[in-house]
C-alpha cells in the first residue's frame, strides 16, 4: 500500500496485537483515545480502521461518523482479511 497524505488508518487493537503486526501507515489508537483526540482530526481525510473483528472496528468508525466525519470505511473482517503485506 502506498502512503497517501489523504488516508489515515487506524488500528483499534491492543498493543500486543499491533506489535505483533499491523497494516503500513496505521496507527495504534484505543476507541477511549479516539474519543478524546476527536477535535485533532481532519474531517475531509479518508479513514481505514479496523480491528480483529468488525464490531470493534464498526464502533471506532461511528465515533467518527457521529462527530461529523463521512469518509470512514471499516476493513470488513479485520486484519484476518487483509491480503497484502504487514509491517
Amino acid at each position: 500500500m502506498e502512503k497517501n497524505p489523504d488516508l489515515m488508518v487506524f488500528d483499534v487493537r491492543d498493543e500486543k496485537e499491533y506489535l505483533q503486526g499491523h497494516l503500513p501507515q496505521a496507527t495504534l489508537i484505543s476507541q477511549k483515545e479516539l474519543k478524546k483526540k476527536i477535535t485533532a482530526f481532519d474531517q475531509e481525510k479518508v479513514y481505514m480502521i479496523y480491528a480483529k473483528n468488525d464490531k470493534t472496528s464498526a464502533k471506532a468508525a461511528e465515533i467518527l461518523s457521529n462527530n461529523g466525519f463521512s469518509k470512514v470505511y471499516v476493513l470488513n473482517g479485520g486484519i484476518e482479511q487483509w491480503p497484502y503485506e504487514i509491517e
